[in-house]
């Protein structure tokens, strides 16, 4: 829960990002949604095109990392085993 209020206050959609506390800039340059609302800027205001690069790359390395890390919790659970169907019953 923490993070996804540390993005948003982070992230510079509400107000600039400078003016966070200094121990928070980490988290508007490693969460993704600071890449994703400076990507909609530049496509509603216009600007240098290489920033709205490197924030799409940003985005689909986000979403590679988080399809992986799926993936493998569901690989996890694919074999289940006849305990998890039928588990014993405790009284």
């Amino acid at each position: 829960m923490w993070s996804t209020n540390s993005s948003l206050v982070s992230a510079g959609g509400t107000f600039p990002w400078q003016t966070i506390p200094e121990p928070l800039y980490f988290f508007h340059h490693a969460l993704p949604m600071s890449y994703a609302i400076d990507g909609v800027r530049h496509l509603m205001y216009g600007g240098p095109g290489a920033s709205l690069g490197r924030d799409l790359l940003v985005l689909a390395a986000w979403l590679l990392a988080a399809l992986a890390a799926s993936t493998l919790a569901a690989r996890n659970q694919r074999v289940w085993s006849a305990k998890k169907l039928q588990p014993e019953l405790a009284l």
